[in-house]
């Protein structure tokens, strides 16, 4: 049986009362928010640090940096030679119903060098998992797609080391469709495992690896829900004794989020001033000389407000901000507000449905081939009874 809309009516109804509703709340905060974010300057820094400092790394608040936490930045004069790096991953995860069991990681990567002439250099890296090591963990349970998708990330970040350090020519940024905190160890906060670690540790080498080729790495996000700012404006307008007693629910603005502040003062190109992420995991990347740093920035298209990540030696120079600045704008210029690089880098990564299949249908044959019987499970094999469209009436 189908979905039954009819049944769903009533609750789609309620839900879009809620959306109307909070919309309006939202919308009456607005001006406030804005004042408030516009007196954040003024506000006594000493003060503020220790607002920041008794509220600690759970509360989600920005840490402003050496620049006027108000000002906008406009495009920089644009390169006409330059390089960008781009990587994007997809994977296929286990499934205990097919007669094999193996993940498979694909990363797509692109090389574009403007100016030079040259066609862009794409390729793909292609890795099948199979091992007992690779599928189980060290408990005996079965790997986590958690942790499969932190593969990923590690793999993303390897393949765009391996591009830089390849080319020679400057200046060259390298980009990532996410963030560049490792979205895995961010979601597991305190309760890190080895596993964890070891993907963290790979990851930051590959940072290093990017900061000694030279190229400016930049984490790119679209339609971004972060709320880093808007908790920082939180802090500034509670008094110190209360700091400690702030919650997600306590907070004023709740349901504000940055792209409503910059999406209002930032201009098509411009870009918002740099601030910090202050988390536990963004300590172990400032140990390890990577910290992150971000701005928002208007893409030029519509009233596209995305947030672009970078590390700390990126962040500390002004001339290699504006070519991460510059580089992006060129970029979404060409596909109307996002980077070209990335769009490629994805369609040369993403694994189809049929391409799933055809890779089923190879490992069966070769199974085959070596005298090996299969089969699949019950159940995957009333699915696909169920997913077909019925041939007869009852």
């Amino acid at each position: 049986m189908s979905l039954d809309l009819r049944k769903l009516l009533p609750q789609v109804d309620l839900m879009v009362q809620s959306i109307v509703s909070r919309n309006s709340r939202i919308d009456a905060l607005i001006p406030e928010v804005l004042a408030a974010f516009a007196g954040l300057h003024s506000d006594d820094q000493e003060l503020l640090q220790r607002k920041l400092d008794q509220a600690g790394e759970t509360w989600p608040a920005a840490m402003p940096t050496d620049e006027e936490a108000q000002k906008t930045y406009p495009p920089p004069q644009p390169r006409r030679e330059y390089s960008v790096f781009a990587t994007d991953g997809s994977q296929i995860h286990p499934d205990r119903h097919s007669p094999t069991m193996y993940y498979l990681i694909n990363i797509g990567r692109i090389s574009l060098r403007y100016g030079s002439g040259a066609p862009p250099e794409i390729s793909s890296v292609v890795k099948i998992y199979f091992d007992d090591d690779d599928l189980y963990d060290e408990f005996g349970s079965a790997i986590s797609t958690s942790i499969i998708n932190g593969k990923r990330d590690v793999l993303e970040l390897e393949s765009l080391a391996s591009l830089a350090e390849k080319s020679t020519e400057q200046p060259s940024v390298a980009l990532l469709d996410n963030g560049l905190l490792l979205w895995l160890a961010a979601q597991v906060g305190a309760h890190r495992n080895r596993p964890i670690d070891q993907l963290l540790d790979q990851y930051l080498k590959h940072m290093s690896r990017l900061q000694s080729s030279e190229a400016l790495l930049a984490g790119f996000l679209d339609k971004p829900r972060h709320w880093n700012v808007v908790a920082l404006l939180t802090l500034a307008n509670t008094a110190l004794e209360d700091v400690r007693q702030l919650t997600i629910k306590s907070n004023p603005y709740r349901g504000i989020i940055d792209r409503t502040i910059f999406s209002r003062i930032l201009k098509p190109g411009f870009r918002s001033s740099l601030f910090i992420q202050r988390s536990k995991l963004n300590t172990a990347f400032r140990d390890a000389g990577h910290q992150v740093y971000f701005f928002y920035m208007h893409t030029g298209a519509g009233d596209n407000i995305v947030r672009v990540e970078v590390p700390e030696w990126v962040a500390n120079s002004q001339s290699r901000l504006d070519i991460v600045h510059d580089a992006l704008l060129q970029q979404c210029r060409q596909t109307e507000g996002y980077p070209y690089s990335l769009v490629r880098a994805h369609e040369l990564a993403v694994v189809s449905n049929l391409d799933r299949q055809n890779l089923e249908s190879l490992i069966q044959n070769r199974l085959i081939d070596h005298g090996l019987s299969f089969s699949q499970s019950r159940k995957a094999e009333t699915k696909r009874w169920t997913g077909r469209k019925r041939r007869f009436q009852v």
